[in-house]
Formats: C-alpha cells, sequence, structure tokens
C-alpha cells in the first residue's frame, strides 16, 4: 500500500479546510483530532484501520506509519504537549483548537 501522512500542526476548527483525494493518486483520506501530536496520531492510525479493515497489507501499513512517525526515544516536547496548554487562553473549556494529522493511503504500489 502507498500511504502519505500529512502534519498540519495547531489549529482552530474553523479554519482547518480538510484533506482530500483529488489532485492525486491517492483513494482514501483520514483526519486525527488531538490534543497532541499523539494524540492525533492514534485518532488517524484508528480511522484507518476502520475504514481500510484489518487485512495483512493494512496492518503492514499501520506499522510502517507508526514506525516512521512514533518516536519512541528524545521524544521533542511539542509531540506530547497540549495544544490547549499553548494556544489557548486560560480556563476557555470552548478552545476548539486541536493538532490535525491526515493519512492518505491506496492500495497497490
Amino acid at each position: 500500500m502507498k500511504w502519505e501522512l500529512l502534519d498540519y500542526g495547531s489549529e482552530y476548527a474553523q479554519y482547518f479546510a480538510g484533506v482530500g483525494t483529488a489532485g492525486t493518486t491517492f483513494k482514501h483520506a483520514v483526519t486525527g483530532v488531538g490534543a497532541s501530536y499523539f494524540d492525533a496520531l492514534d485518532d488517524a492510525l484508528e480511522q484507518v484501520a476502520e475504514q481500510a479493515g484489518t487485512t495483512e497489507e493494512v496492518e503492514a501499513m499501520l506499522l510502517e506509519i507508526e514506525m516512521e512517525h512514533r518516536p519512541t526515544v528524545n521524544v521533542p516536547k511539542w509531540m506530547t504537549t497540549s495544544v490547549h496548554e499553548v494556544d489557548c487562553p486560560e480556563n476557555d473549556e470552548e478552545c476548539d483548537k486541536g493538532y490535525y494529522i491526515s493519512i492518505r493511503w491506496r492500495e497497490g504500489q
């Protein structure tokens, strides 16, 4: 399977334009949203698993994405810091800022 990960970083929900497959060779796209990089990555990977199923090919792709985009040593602080701690006004329960990561993929090479 061919895939690409798009790291949009933190953004307010109303300004995130979304992601699609038009103009690409990809057939599927999902966007994960979370309070941090890792939360958004987890969300995107879960959505891929739900949409693509649990074939060996999908499992291999998910593992490859994990290995490439989830560091386990010397993890940069920005990957674990909540965007709400950094970018939202203090005590703003309705802050709609999130971290966005999209994954696009297609079957075959």
